[in-house]
């Protein structure tokens, strides 16, 4: 029988297109990756079983060439149907057969392990996270400029050392001084400092906290220590202790510190103010006026105080000295006759009549001054010693904040130099 010799070396397993008569493509399906071959020339004048024969005969001895031994066909190189139960030893070769070398049906796809419910929600948790963590990182507010100034000149923010992280810790620090939660304050302070000792304000920002928490001892330890290391703003760090000694009525160590503080930026008017304070307690009526004056010079606007707070605290000084004439009376009769009078001249009409003891009176001017202010300017003018020792009167009754309310303002509010 004659042998058909292919042009070229054929891949193991593998035949011609040429080789599947019409009957065998009906039966098999066309082998992925081969088409019909059309013969240019004149098929060989050979029975189809001889060519048959011959073929198979030509592939068992390129099989026995290339594959190692004891290895078997990948089912990679074979063809993708099955038709399990056909073959028969006269066909050409298929993937219809089992590789030996696996365990695997020739052919066959391998199946990847199904993931579990449980996984795919755990998995659509942990990217809501991550796009919730980018959100909040990306679309937080910025930072307070106001609270960005106190606390610039508290601590040294933005100065070479402070990171974002460490911004972030100063807004909670912050956040729990002006929510009331001096304890908490002092903690994270207390954290920061201890996890960067060498960052500039931290002594500053920690005594702070312990001010705001009474613990007068420990905010001058932690006051001593930043004023000796030079850091921080030092004019900050003299009104700070002039505040603890305030709060423990040391009253002429008080004055020391505001005259450092004073000495280290004269153009601060919380200062002067502070100052003006002091005297007005000690009845220093004279001394107390000068101070309000050079305060007001130096009056910022945006900045604590205002000039219409140093005002008021200047007509509540001469009030409460028996020099209520002293007070422009055309400016006052001016501000009282207006239809939508101003709230400090309200007060000021009801601390008149205060000192004079008429609390109906006073009590009328106090509700139309309640009623036309905001709630925190109210509590900022009215939280003054001068109208607390009233707050007990009957007739007084509901012009007063709570004490919740008192809490939460002075919580939120600047400290006085002298607890009133």
């Amino acid at each position: 029988m004659p042998e058909v010799s292919p042009t070229f070396d054929l891949p193991p397993g593998y035949v011609r297109a040429s080789a599947y008569s019409e009957q065998d493509v009906a039966r098999l399906g066309v082998p992925r990756g081969l088409v019909r071959h059309a013969p240019t020339e004149a098929p060989a004048s050979l029975d189809r079983s001889d060519q048959i024969d011959a073929m198979q005969a030509r592939l068992e001895a390129l099989r026995e060439e290339s594959a190692p031994p004891g290895t078997g066909l990948g089912p990679r190189a074979r063809f993708r149907f099955q038709a399990h139960g056909t073959e028969r030893e006269i066909d050409p070769p298929s993937n219809l057969t089992s590789d030996p070398s696996t365990s695997r049906r020739a052919g066959a796809v391998r199946k990847t392990r199904q993931t579990t419910v449980l996984r795919r929600w755990a998995l659509v948790l942990a990217i809501g996270a991550a796009a919730a963590a980018a959100g909040y990182w990306l679309g937080r507010p910025a930072f307070d400029e106001q609270e960005a100034s106190r606390a610039n000149d508290v601590t040294g923010f933005g100065r070479p050392g402070w990171t974002p992280v460490d911004r972030d810790k100063l807004a909670a620090i912050l956040a729990a001084e002006t929510s009331a939660r001096p304890r908490d304050a002092v903690e994270l302070s207390g954290q920061l400092a201890a996890n960067r000792p060498h960052l500039t304000g931290t002594a500053v920002l920690k005594a702070r906290a312990c001010l705001a928490a009474r613990l007068y001892a420990d905010a001058e330890v932690n006051l001593e220590r930043a004023r000796s290391a030079g850091t921080g703003d030092q004019s900050e760090i003299a009104y700070l202790r002039a505040t603890n000694f305030g709060r423990q009525r040391k009253l002429e160590e008080m004055k020391t510190s505001l005259a450092d503080a004073i000495a280290a930026d004269p153009l601060r008017a919380e200062f002067y103010f502070a100052r003006a304070e002091i005297d007005r307690r000690l009845g220093l009526v004279d001394d107390a006026l000068a101070w309000y004056t050079k305060a007001l010079e130096r009056v910022r606007p945006g900045r604590y105080p205002s000039s219409a707070l140093i005002s008021f605290r200047r007509r509540l000084l001469l009030i409460e000295g028996g020099r209520e004439a002293e007070i422009d009376t055309a400016v006052y009769q001016t501000e009282l006759a207006k239809p939508a009078a101003a709230g400090d001249w309200l007060l000021t009409a009801a601390a008149v009549a205060l000192q004079r003891r008429d609390l109906a009176e006073a009590s009328k001017w106090l509700q139309r001054a309640r009623a036309s202010m905001p709630g925190q300017e109210y509590l900022e003018h009215i939280d003054d010693y001068f109208f607390r020792v009233h707050a007990g009167h009957a007739d007084l009754k509901g012009v007063f904040p709570s004490p919740a309310e008192r809490a939460r303002f002075l919580a939120s509010s600047r400290r006085a130099i002298v607890d009133p």
